[in-house]
């Protein structure tokens, strides 16, 4: 090949430094515009197995499946004793009104990651939290809860699915006795759904009431590892 006009001696032209591999459009179907001259030290993030790109339910936007090398595992499963059972139960009905029956249905501890998780059979149900205990999204599901919701209206459910912070202007009415501080949990206005779980940062009233700021801090949001755990295949 011929030595473009310009182009230093010792080194190809710039249309073949380019290779034909790199801007091959089947690498790149949702950005052809990547390739050329700016994609030769881009990484390859467009494509599926590197983008974590969820499925869209009901025009909400999931995360997407983290790959299997770094999904949560349980660990370190133990069989609660009867007396441990009726105090996390009972933690969970006088704190968020959950009835969890005290039944022949085995309750276990196990670890999973970072995280300490109360099992009935293999759902997870409840997450320890410095000391205290709060439901997860899918016990929320099986044993509804009747204190601490907050529930926010209908733009704001996107954004707390893909993990954010739950904001003031956001809230359309929240439970009056809770406290800065308090793990509650947050439902959606049109369906009552659970969406998150978190850590207050205003009080009940102050959620419903105030046009601006961070009113709770988001620990646990359906989609993410803790969500996945109960769709993992046994």
């Amino acid at each position: 090949m011929r030595r473009a006009p310009g182009a230093p001696w010792g080194r190809k032209p710039a249309h073949e430094r380019w290779s034909t591999r790199r801007c091959d459009s089947t690498r790149h179907p949702r950005r052809p515009s990547i390739c050329g001259p700016k994609a030769r030290h881009r990484p390859d993030i467009y494509r599926s197995e590197s983008i974590n790109i969820g499925p869209r339910k009901r025009g909400v936007i999931f995360p997407g499946r983290v790959p299997e090398s770094m999904a949560l595992k349980i660990r370190r499963r133990s069989r609660l004793r009867r007396k441990e059972v009726t105090d996390f139960l009972g933690r969970l009905g006088d704190e968020f009104g959950m009835a969890v029956p005290l039944d022949d249905v085995p309750l276990d501890e196990a670890e999973a990651g970072p995280h300490r998780l109360l099992l009935r059979e293999n759902d997870a149900i409840a997450i320890f939290l410095d000391g205290g205990i709060a439901p997860t999204i899918r016990g929320l599901l099986v044993f509804p809860a009747k204190k601490r919701a907050v529930t926010v209206d209908m733009g704001a459910v996107r954004f707390i699915y893909n993990g954010a912070d739950v904001m003031a202007p956001g809230i359309v009415d929240a439970d009056p006795g809770i406290r800065a501080g308090d793990i509650v949990w947050v439902r959606d206005e049109k369906n009552g759904r659970p969406l998150a779980i978190g850590r207050a940062i205003m009080e009940g009233a102050a959620m419903a009431r105030e046009e601006k700021g961070k009113a709770i801090q988001t620990i646990h949001h359906v989609g993410d590892e803790i969500w996945r755990l109960g769709e993992e295949e046994p």
